[in-house]
């Protein structure tokens, strides 16, 4: 099923990526522990670079590849603190920013200048800026904004669409 899904999203956008399997969610290159990592099954051998999106069967992106041997890859998650990514909150605005990590369960946008007005629900999408990554990939929803007023900035929380414990095929864009 999963399969049929990946191979049906790069048909309906027409894009060419390379998929994999999720060979292991453990510690097979040499990683801190609290990192949300994966390897896949695809390496420098298929033509993987490091820096590249990884996305699952419903075009959610779930990370980049961090680290690349001959026949496998590391991808990190969105999810880890290792694993940063140019953002836009699909608002009035088009808040831009750079989402990491939380805690290896969410995802946080911060930097955000209070003037912004953002909302739970917000989609956020890949902003495209600085890297191999397109624009318009989703990574998530706005489940919290903190704002306090008396700080300059205001961050977000963001709940990734993704289950990390169903991924199985992979998309490297």
């Amino acid at each position: 099923i999963k399969l049929r899904a990946q191979l049906d999203f790069t048909a309906s956008t027409e894009s060419a990526g390379l998929l994999a399997n999720v060979i292991s969610q453990n510690l097979v290159f040499d990683i801190k522990q609290d990192d949300q990592d994966i390897v896949i099954d695809r390496g420098s051998n298929d033509g993987v670079t490091v820096g590249a999106g990884v996305i699952d069967e419903n075009g959610v992106i779930i990370g980049k590849i961090a680290e690349v041997r001959p026949t496998l890859s590391r991808v990190c998650l969105t999810t880890s603190r290792s694993c940063q990514l140019p953002a836009t909150i699909q608002n009035d605005t088009r808040t831009i920013g750079l989402t990491e990590g939380d805690k290896g369960l969410t995802i946080k946008m911060t930097y955000i200048p209070q003037s912004e007005v953002i909302n739970p629900g917000d989609t956020v999408i890949t902003s495209g800026l600085g890297g191999e990554i397109p624009r318009g990939l989703l990574i998530g929803e706005v489940s919290q904004v903190n704002k306090l007023n008396n700080d300059i900035w205001q961050n977000v929380n963001i709940e990734p669409l993704f289950n990390r414990n169903s991924l199985t095929i992979v998309n490297v864009l």
